[in-house]
């Protein structure tokens, strides 16, 4: 009889209403059960450390998403050979970095502590000193670099200082034949991002942004005020309009927080953006 057993990486949590949620944090599938039969022979296993397999929909579904497995299977080899594959045998080496705590908006719903707190020159070099260790390691071709705050573009000095250092670095151990190369991002409010300061990440390879724009002016001014108060739809908007004009290669990906008011303006939100920011680099 062929013996199964629960994975170590399985959660099965009920709700309220008598259903259950199963999750595997190992392949990240989500399976609701809600029919009585269901809950009923999930119920039956919960308890139990091996289980036998039954020939039905039920446990061929828990088999497909690894919830259950073949008592014989090591899952200690399956996580293995993941990391093995995404992160030893990976090409591409990614990095966030939080360079600071301390934002100059004071968006309404933000759970952040604005704390002056922000990487240090050592911090950038450690960084710098681990990219490089892990190329001449694992032989990475490429680095991405992720900058989040706060708000990160209040360090933007201190970021192209970074990026100078890391192209530096990477063409200094780069070969003919073994180019690496780097790209860099940034979760951003927008409002900081002018002309001069965009021209200056894209000559960086500082290419790709999430912005939130919460709406029209209307409700996003008030839900994404500066720290004194004032609005600031006006200048992501024309720092945006001035990016679509250039020829320059992004990607922006534009983000909304909503609330009931946000929801609202939505629809006028999505056709001033088709309108005024269409542009092939700009998605939502």
């Amino acid at each position: 009889m062929r013996k199964l057993k629960k994975s170590k990486y399985a959660f099965f949590v009920e709700k309220e209403n008598g259903s259950y949620i199963v999750y595997s944090s190992l392949t990240g599938a989500v399976i609701n059960l809600h029919e009585d039969k269901y809950i009923d022979m999930l119920k039956s296993l919960l308890d139990q450390d091996l289980i036998e397999y039954e020939d039905n929909d039920f446990f061929n579904t828990m088999l497909s998403k690894k919830i259950l497995l073949d008592d014989f299977v090591d899952e200690n080899l399956i996580v293995r050979g993941i990391y093995e594959e995404q992160v030893v045998r990976a090409t591409t080496l990614d990095i966030m970095l939080i360079v600071t705590r301390q934002c100059n908006f004071r968006c309404v719903y933000c759970g952040q502590p604005h704390l002056d707190e922000k990487m240090s020159d050592d911090n950038y070099q450690h960084v710098l000193n681990f990219v490089k260790n892990q190329i001449l390691i694992y032989g990475y071709k490429k680095v991405r670099v992720t900058f989040f705050g706060g708000e990160p573009l209040i360090e933007s000095e201190n970021i192209c200082c970074f990026l100078e250092k890391l192209k530096s670095l990477l063409y200094s151990i780069s070969s003919k034949h073994n180019e690496i190369t780097y790209e860099a991002g940034m979760s951003t409010n927008g409002y900081l991002l002018i002309p001069s300061l965009f021209e200056r990440l894209i000559k960086l390879n500082c290419n790709f942004y999430q912005i939130s724009i919460d709406g029209m002016p209307e409700t996003h001014d008030k839900m994404r005020p500066l720290i004194s108060g004032s609005s600031t739809w006006n200048k992501i908007i024309n720092n945006l309009s001035y990016m679509i004009s250039t020829n320059e290669q992004f990607n922006v990906t534009l983000r909304t927080n909503f609330n009931v008011d946000v929801a609202e303006s939505l629809v006028n939100f999505y056709k001033y953006v088709g309108e005024n920011l269409n542009d092939k680099r700009i998605n939502i």
